[in-house]
């Protein structure tokens, strides 16, 4: 193992001697006028003392019979004669050395009265790191709990009005904003949008006062753009957060990079509670379960631009470590997606729209409608289409349409009718095929807008870009939810009772599997059974 004679890999097992970190970071401890040592510096005491010990050993072991090193020896060392003392000394040295690093090696000390070692000062949740490093106060942020909303944008984060007057970004005046700056001074910082400061880089602050409006209105005239004939800086006003700016986004702990990711904020009145959507769950571990996250209202313009081009959600969209999908719909969301799709869902004018529009939401844009699927007895369209329309108007205009051949990853079992054999493949719904962006064959579901590769928000993200499939996700979002409304799936306590004839059935094959367990171990263990319930070993 060793690569020359003066070297040997093992040598970094052996201290010779141990790093003292400096008393400043060692204070004594003062409780109720006594002082006492810090804990480290007692366990680095008690190292010394068992190496002074073992060097005392060592002294009479050669020779020396000092009666005063000989009693005290005999007083503080357990072992009846010098070689046992010295490898009692010498397990005290090693569990004092490994008592510095961590506690648990101390095994002779009660644990009541142990002594954290740097182990014990770093990890968990109160140690240095989570505590301390990881912990620091910032301005600029909030913190509250999340909780779900559907029809939010998957890279929207919903913020409270009480938090959006707190938090405030810089913005420079200019000849293009001057005006919708002065408005919201005359707003002030109790009407949203409005502005708490005003602020001359380098010379002053002014506070916007609530009840003042005539001073604000005052200054609100005083604004004016920077010009380059005066020297200085213009002057900054200091606004409410608004719906559009970008917010970084964090859920403690931050184990990979997507854990934090930059959010659309849209201000909601009379809350208190972060609204999310559920497709980003999985990139932040989130739940709604009482979880809590934390928001970063960056300040200036090139944070800003990272935010919106590098750490937005939408980039996010792959792990970085192995290239798996982070983004998805999850549980109401699937259900609702494979009962739209399915063969036989039709849906009239009136409901057809009020699907394809609550989709699209805010949405200005003049919208591709297809002609009905059926026209006789009545004018219908079926729910493939509804998806069709969506995918029609999220693709842009000058790229070219999608063309898909998979399959769903509901089996082909759940097609099957009684006393029927089960459908073949083709043309099935378990196969799915767009052409041109129509679904023409199969239903959606967890495949192809859950977080699993090569699905349909893979390919379009993959083929248009990470906007355009968050967009698709987004709307996929609002529709599915809305379909829930028209079409209500629910699970009560009679779906999860056993049949009288499964629980007849189970009880026979328990009773079937016993004996034969019985079996089993007969043979394995070679014996024979008598008649007499007793055994008899060969």
């Amino acid at each position: 193992m060793c690569a020359d004679d003066s070297h040997c890999p093992l040598d970094v097992l052996f201290y010779e001697a141990v790093l003292v970190p400096p008393t400043k970071y060692r204070p004594v401890r003062i409780f109720k006028g006594d002082k006492f040592e810090n804990p480290q510096t007692v366990n680095l005491r008690k190292l010394l003392e068992a190496s002074e010990t073992i060097r005392a050993i060592r002294l009479a072991l050669s020779g020396n019979n000092e009666k005063a090193l000989l009693k005290l020896l005999s007083e503080n060392v357990v072992g009846q004669t010098m070689q046992a003392k010295m490898h009692n000394a010498y397990l005290t040295l090693q569990q004092r050395m490994g008592a510095i690093f961590d506690q648990d090696l101390d095994k002779w000390t009660d644990v009541r009265v142990q002594i954290p070692g740097i182990k014990q000062i770093l990890e968990k949740k109160q140690g240095l790191f989570r505590m301390n490093m990881m912990g620091k106060r910032v301005n600029f942020a909030c913190r509250s709990v999340i909780t779900p909303d559907p029809y939010l944008d998957i890279d929207e984060i919903g913020i409270p009005e009480l938090f959006a007057k707190k938090l405030t970004v810089t913005e420079t005046a200019n000849a293009m904003n001057l005006a919708k700056l002065r408005k919201l001074i005359k707003n002030g910082p109790d009407i949203h949008p409005g502005a708490n400061f005003i602020q001359k880089p380098g010379q002053y602050t002014q506070v916007l006062s609530i009840n003042k409006a005539n001073e604000r209105d005052a200054a609100a005239k005083r604004l004016q753009p920077g010009n380059s004939s005066q020297l200085g800086y213009p002057l900054q006003v200091l606004r409410h957060l608004d719906k559009g700016d970008l917010i970084l986004m964090n859920r403690q702990p931050s184990l990979h990079k997507p854990s934090m990711m930059g959010h659309r904020t849209r201000v909601l009145k009379s809350q208190r509670a972060l609204r999310m959507n559920y497709a980003p769950c999985k990139a932040y571990n989130a739940d709604f379960d009482g979880d809590e996250m934390n928001g970063h209202f960056v300040q200036n313009r090139i944070a800003q631009t990272e935010l919106a081009e590098i750490a937005n959600v939408g980039s996010n969209f792959l792990v970085p470590k192995d290239g798996t999908l982070l983004l998805g719909l999850i549980q109401d969301h699937v259900v609702s997606g494979v009962l739209l799709t399915i063969r036989g869902r039709f849906f009239n004018k009136e409901d057809f729209m009020h699907l394809v529009l609550s989709a699209f939401a805010e949405t200005t844009q003049r919208l591709i409608i297809p002609p009905p699927a059926m026209l006789k007895p009545q004018i219908l369209w079926s729910g493939k289409q509804i998806i069709s329309t969506v995918l029609r108007n999220c693709i842009p205009l000058n790229k070219p349409l999608l063309n898909i051949r998979s399959k769903a990853k509901t089996p082909l079992s759940c097609w099957k009718v009684e006393d029927h054999p089960a459908p073949k493949f083709d043309m099935s719904e378990s196969e799915v095929i767009f052409r041109q962006a129509e679904l023409l064959v199969g239903v959606l579901d967890k495949q192809h807008y859950g977080s699993t590769q090569y699905g349909l928000i893979h390919c379009c993200w993959d083929l248009y870009g990470h906007r355009y499939a968050t967009k698709i996700l987004s709307c996929f979002s609002r529709l599915f939810t809305t379909h829930l409304q028209y079409h209500g799936f629910t699970l009560g306590v009679a779906d999860i009772l056993v049949r009288k004839e499964a629980d007849k059935q189970r009880r026979k094959e328990i009773k079937a599997l016993r004996k034969c367990g019985m079996y089993l171990w007969i043979g394995n263990f070679s014996t024979i059974f008598s008649f007499h319930g007793q055994f008899k070993l060969e």
